[in-house]
């Protein structure tokens, strides 16, 4: 049997890890954690730690199993930190696009199809919100306790079925939408200066957030989609590279902190979320910042 699918206890965990060259300060504390994060999960951040041995095999020689978990825990506050953020941001487009269409069609605007580019999407994803909904009533609070003051054949205002949609579904209904001033005027309030940048800065967001919500590794990703290339409006322009002879956004999370820094700032201007984001990466080594993708000439304090 291959060795990758034997059942390991946490002793046995250990004993490979030492093979590998992992150092323990406090196996015990070891044995206790590993159950609860498991083998692989912990074997995904311990690959930033490797080097090549003298055999080319891969090799955790001088690292400790107490550094790996302080970066480890690292991105756990990191992930439920980015999604705090996320989650204000979130809040306020559903709110700003719903009022931007309530102002100018009425507060049932979601039902018009005159108001909506693609006919057949909306009538696609008005089928899906109406599947959402009817399955929301006996788990839903809000529509449950709507539905009990209102007619079956009565539709749900539109405050409530914007919150049945999920981000992803959110962003579809807002690019199908015709009314470009609506949209624009969302834009604005967000501080992007068009509606293609204010799509591709939220459309990049929600990879980020499936990132966070699923519990995948962070604090080193390359996310899947770029942010746009903006070069003004920002405290710091965004970091970029070359791929395939075109310059675009850096996709390490860099960008992603710094655009979201500049998202909690516009809603919220206190900067509370920049200030616990700065005390957060105050914890990580110079090094690990770089990996990040933060430029040797930037302070994590300037986000």
């Amino acid at each position: 049997m291959n060795s990758d699918a034997e059942y390991l206890s946490p002793e046995a965990q250990v004993e490979r890890l030492k093979a590998r060259g992992l150092e323990f300060l406090d196996e015990a504390e070891a044995l206790r954690m590993l159950p609860n994060i498991g083998y692989h999960r912990l074997n995904s951040y311990l690959r930033r730690f490797e080097s090549s041995g003298k055999d080319l095999k891969r090799t955790c020689a001088g690292v400790r199993f107490e550094d790996v978990m302080r970066v480890y825990r690292f991105d756990l506050q990191l992930r439920s930190l980015m999604l705090a953020g996320l989650e204000g941001v979130e809040v306020a487009v559903r709110s700003m696009w719903m009022d931007e269409l309530s102002k100018h069609y009425g507060k049932y605007a979601y039902l018009n199809p005159s108001i909506f580019k693609d006919k057949k999407a909306h009538k696609q994803s008005l089928k899906k919100l109406q599947r959402t909904a009817e399955a929301s009533y006996s788990l839903h609070p809000d529509v449950c306790h709507w539905r009990k003051s209102h007619p079956a054949s009565s539709p749900l205002p539109f405050g409530m079925v914007i919150s049945l949609m999920t981000f992803g579904e959110l962003l579809r209904w807002i690019r199908n939408t015709k009314a470009t001033s609506c949209r624009i005027q969302v834009a604005r309030r967000l501080g992007f200066p068009t509606i293609r940048i204010m799509m591709g800065v939220l459309c990049s967001l929600v990879m980020v957030r499936n990132c966070c919500a699923h519990h995948e590794r962070l604090w080193d990703r390359r996310i899947r989609t770029a942010l746009p290339n903006i070069r003004k409006g920002l405290k710091r322009p965004l970091r970029t590279v070359y791929v395939a002879s075109a310059l675009e956004a850096d996709r390490r999370l860099y960008n992603y902190i710094l655009m979201l820094s500049h998202l909690t700032q516009r809603l919220t201007p206190d900067r509370a979320w920049t200030a616990r984001m700065i005390t957060l990466l105050s914890e990580l080594p110079r090094k690990q910042l770089r990996i990040m993708g933060f430029p040797d000439d930037v302070s994590y304090t300037d986000i």
